[in-house]
């Protein structure tokens, strides 16, 4: 049987023996951030399997998320792109914040005319694309075919 230990025991621990415990050595704000990378994961995965089956109306960037990118810290998780449009999405779980960097970032981003959304979830962001990009009024102002993407 284990016994869940209080967060400020688990503070005063040093990392390995807290690491001994295993999930149990997890003080509540770490255990937090773990949830949230997993829920914003899992958003980010169901989100790119959508634009996966709209890449001929629209085009997108993505960092891989949990990776090191080459980006500037704080870019949004998505930028899409199609009918002259532009759309900046950050991910996050119901009551994570955006990191100090990335507030800076968006507030650069919207100082040169942009916008960043937060989306707290993968149907929010994909309703805001199909919004911008697949809405019908859209399409029918439209009526020249888009060209097939470069391979």
């Amino acid at each position: 049987m284990s016994t869940l230990l209080p967060d400020h025991i688990l503070r005063l621990m040093r990392a390995e023996d807290r690491a001994l415990l295993g999930p149990a050595g997890r003080t509540t704000a770490a255990a937090r951030l773990m949830y949230e990378q997993g829920e914003e994961r899992r958003m980010h995965r169901e989100f790119e399997r959508w634009l996966a089956h709209h890449k001929d109306a629209i085009y997108w960037d993505h960092s891989r998320f949990g990776f090191k990118t080459t980006n500037r810290v704080g870019h949004p998780d998505f930028v899409l792109q199609g009918r002259g449009r532009v759309l900046n999405i950050e991910m996050k779980c119901a009551g994570a914040r955006a990191t100090a960097a990335q507030l800076v970032t968006h507030a650069w981003i919207e100082r040169a005319g942009g916008r960043v959304h937060i989306c707290r979830s993968s149907v929010e962001a994909i309703e805001l694309a199909r919004q911008t990009f697949l809405a019908p009024e859209l399409r029918a102002a439209d009526e020249s075919p888009l060209p097939a993407p470069p391979l």
